[in-house]
């Protein structure tokens, strides 16, 4: 398999690179979480009127139809900094997922994900309490869901079903989340429409074939997350001095870094990997998202203890944004899934794959 990069998508990875740095600062992102609302409104009008929020959709609805590797440029360089928008849910979730469903009801939405009027989720079956689908009309409980005060709509999993729901008439309470910039949200449904999008096998087919795009622009998002919680900590020990002498200098926090930098590479060409089986529709896909996934987890996380660790005690304080980073990362790491279902996941793949040998490149 080949990944080919044109000049558009170096170009256009150096526009989306300028646009956050100067859109998505730290002090936009402190800002809007002590606003009611919570989230960046003006972000996302900003993003829709740029038409990134649908890259991957079809021209005739709307989007850019433009190839998944520019999808995934665009997780990096949005995961890069600490924007306050619904990103991981409606961009690299929901949208990504609607051209894979086939549906009249997801087709009927992609002009709306565009546009940024419709914001929806990827919500795994796990995540409800209890559910249940009567009659076109879903009812259930969902006490935490990542972005829950904005979604209008998700797709979710249901044993061989996937279903799509209009959120509009669900019940929504706050909750406290791990990131502060993207709030929670606990969500009744009391006969919110719902529609089959698929079931049986092809149900079945399609949820795996969703959490795996879904599972590698996050990979992605969580290698820019990366970078920035590594970048921030390179800076620090550069500026900060002990005994006279940078903090970078001494070997032990050389080392420490070096660790991270190595971390984040493997994660990266376990991403690039991935993105190919996902441009290709390589039989491989599952495993290297599992592997992008679980790679990319770890390195991220393990960037943003380092930037924390390296900071000392202002690292923890609520005026540091390395605190910022590392809530995220772990936030991020629990998304469609803990790191321990995507092991699962990544092993099983790896079994069937010595089982049928055929499926190796």
């Amino acid at each position: 398999m080949r990944l080919s990069f044109s000049e558009e998508h170096r170009s256009l990875c150096d526009v989306f690179e300028r646009v956050f740095a100067a859109e998505a600062t730290a002090e936009r992102a402190r800002a809007v979480m002590a606003s009611a609302e919570g989230w960046d409104k003006a972000l996302w009008r900003q993003l829709a009127e740029l038409g990134w929020l649908g890259t991957t959709i079809a021209e005739e609805h709307g989007g850019q139809g433009q190839d998944v590797l520019l999808q995934c440029l665009l997780a990096e360089a949005v995961g890069r900094h600490l924007a306050a928008i619904p990103y991981a849910s409606a961009i690299l979730g929901f949208a990504a997922a609607l051209p894979l469903c086939n549906h009249p009801g997801t087709t009927a939405l992609m002009a709306g994900v565009v546009a940024g009027t419709v914001i929806g989720g990827v919500v795994p079956g796990d995540a409800w309490e209890e559910f249940r689908l009567a009659e076109g009309t879903a009812h259930g409980l969902a006490p935490a869901i990542a972005d829950g005060q904005v979604l209008t709509h998700l797709l979710t999993q249901q044993e061989d079903r996937v279903l799509l729901v209009d959120l509009a008439g669900a019940e929504r309470q706050r909750r406290d989340a791990l990131d502060p910039l993207t709030p929670a949200a606990s969500l009744r449904l009391t006969g919110c429409s719902a529609w089959i999008v698929a079931e049986g096998e092809a149900g079945t087919t399609l949820w795996q074939c969703i959490l795996a795009h879904h599972a590698v622009l996050l990979a992605f998002a969580q290698i820019g997350g990366a970078d920035a919680a590594l970048k921030m900590a390179c800076d620090h020990v550069v500026q900060r001095f002990a005994f006279g002498r940078p903090l970078g200098s001494f070997q032990a926090i050389k080392h420490g870094l070096a660790d991270v930098l190595a971390a984040i590479e493997i994660a990266r060409s376990n991403a690039w990997y991935a993105a190919a089986t996902l441009a290709e529709a390589h039989p491989d896909l599952t495993l290297a998202a599992a592997s992008a996934r679980v790679s990319a987890t770890d390195a991220y996380r393990q960037a943003a203890r380092a930037n924390v660790h390296y900071h000392g005690g202002l690292g923890v304080t609520a005026e540091s944004n390395a605190h910022l980073h590392y809530r995220r990362a772990q936030a991020l790491g629990m998304t469609i899934g803990s790191p321990a279902q995507w092991r699962e996941t990544l092993i099983q793949a790896v079994l069937a794959r010595r089982a049928n040998p055929a499926l190796a490149v």
